[in-house]
């Protein structure tokens, strides 16, 4: 097979030899092999000489513009980044260029090291069930090909000539559309995929994955806060059963509708079956494994929770995501030192993750380890928008300035509670971290009338730790009706 990392001759970085076509780095002391497509990430930036090489350009590169997530390419930046024994935080050889990409720093001084100009580049190669399915289904052009990817599509759809037909074949393209922007997965992508699904479901009402992949996308949006649950969660359940009814082998959809039952319906023995239906389905489903551990996290089930994240992330090694929610199950079950240890891993590969820095702030915290939580709450609030200004006047005083950080970030949620939908559970969770249990519990009222779906976290989340001695919190908790072991 041809590939992107044949093309680029032996060549050094500091006092490492890289060897492309063994996928192997040697080092003064020992040598590390990379995973190939890594491989094919570094022969890529060692092409352009030190020039910065944007994130869709490594996608179009090394994945062949195929479907793949931000986390992918940030976890293989981080493993190239371990093997050369560079630091992110001051690198030597991997840049990163906010906003832009990344640069390859050949010597480590500065200045790109001398490297053989590459071959010409190739042309782009089509799968060959690609260009198959290209000629059978008439493709205008072979831009809608490249949208296509080998990678599992939502909800097990391979996209086969047959798969791409479900009865209108107007639907496709609106169809690949809706897939793409829902794969790059960012609440911005989620609101442009909506509407591409719901234009193939209109031009074809029969087509199972153009309404699972509506139904992905709304749920997802409303998992993140981009609409009101009460608005999108009935709209993703009528298009994820629509999906079932007219293929009920779904695994995937299988699990997204086992999430509304338990996110939006509260249903948690419900919410097991479909789970485990999709698992039967396919046991190979890292978003079924995923959903379900928060369902087990949510009744206190917590070694069955991290059987079922660990497995997630077993099947999707690269994803810093799938690292991440390790960590965060670990948070929830008050395994703090293991918490830790899991993000500071996360960080390592992708420092820019802010759900992972959260997560580690939160747990050392409650390690009472304030000092290091303080460098983790700077570094988050940097990130959110807090200005060296503002960082400038924090107090000295640990636990003084995570109290302002906290209060910035408060009041941050409520200046974009004025103009768009935020979820009262997030505000629940600001206010009961200072100390302030009527607004607090002001928050959750809401957050049941408005059926957010972060509810069902209340009883395990350590945010709540400094409210729940407060006689409305049990019953807050036996309201929202699931199982606790």
């Amino acid at each position: 097979m041809f590939t992107l990392r044949g093309m680029i001759p032996d060549f050094s970085i500091g006092d490492r030899r890289v060897q492309p076509s063994l996928n192997r780095i040697d080092g003064p002391d020992s040598s590390v092999q990379l995973e190939p497509k890594v491989m094919e990430v570094l022969a890529c930036l060692a092409g352009r000489h030190g020039a910065v090489v944007s994130k869709e350009e490594l996608v179009r590169e090394v994945w062949e513009g195929r479907f793949v997530s931000d986390d992918v390419v940030w976890r293989s930046i981080g493993e190239l980044r371990r093997a050369l024994g560079d630091d992110a935080r001051k690198p030597a050889y991997i840049q990163t260029i906010a906003k832009r990409g990344y640069r390859l720093v050949m010597n480590g001084n500065g200045t790109a090291a001398a490297l053989p100009e590459p071959a010409p580049a190739r042309p782009k190669l089509i799968p060959r069930r690609l260009l198959a399915a290209a000629f059978l289904l008439g493709f205008g052009s072979l831009a809608t090909v490249l949208l296509v990817s080998s990678r599992r599509a939502p909800n097990n759809a391979g996209l086969s000539a047959t798969d791409l037909s479900a009865t209108n074949p107007a639907a496709r393209d609106p169809y690949l559309k809706g897939l793409w922007f829902l794969k790059r997965g960012t609440p911005d992508d989620l609101r442009q995929s909506v509407p591409a699904f719901e234009q193939a479901v209109a031009l074809d009402p029969r087509s199972a994955r153009a309404q699972a992949g509506l139904a992905d996308a709304v749920h997802l949006l409303a998992l993140f806060g981009g609409l009101p649950p009460r608005e999108a969660y009935p709209r993703a359940e009528a298009a994820a059963r629509k999906a079932l009814e007219l293929d009920p082998g779904l695994a995937d959809t299988r699990s997204t509708l086992g999430s509304i039952l338990f996110r939006f319906h509260r249903d948690g023995p419900g919410a097991e079956a479909e789970f485990r239906r999709a698992l039967a389905l396919d046991p190979g489903s890292a978003t079924a494994h995923h959903d379900y551990a928060w369902l087990l996290v949510a009744e206190r089930r917590f070694d069955e929770a991290l059987v079922q994240i660990q497995a997630a992330r077993r099947l999707e090694p690269l994803s810093v995501r799938a690292s991440a929610d390790v960590g965060w199950v670990y948070y929830r079950a008050r395994r703090y030192p293991e918490a830790i240890r899991q993000m500071q891993r996360t960080l390592e590969l992708e420092p820019r993750f802010l759900g992972a820095r959260h997560c580690l702030e939160g747990a050392l915290v409650h390690e009472n380890r304030l000092a290091e939580a303080l460098v983790q709450a700077r570094e988050g609030a940097r990130q959110e928008g807090m200005t060296e200004t503002e960082q400038a006047v924090l107090p000295p005083d640990p636990r003084t300035a995570l109290r302002r950080i906290a209060e910035w970030r408060l009041a941050r949620l409520q200046e974009r509670s004025a103009k768009s939908w935020v979820s009262p559970y997030a505000l629940a969770t600001q206010y009961a971290g200072l100390g302030d249990a009527d607004h607090a519990f002001a928050e959750l009222d809401r957050a049941f009338a408005e059926s957010d779906p972060s509810l069902v976290s209340a009883d395990v989340d350590p945010a709540f730790d400094a409210v729940r001695s407060d006689p409305r919190f049990a019953p807050a908790v036996l309201r929202i009706g699931l199982r606790r072991r």
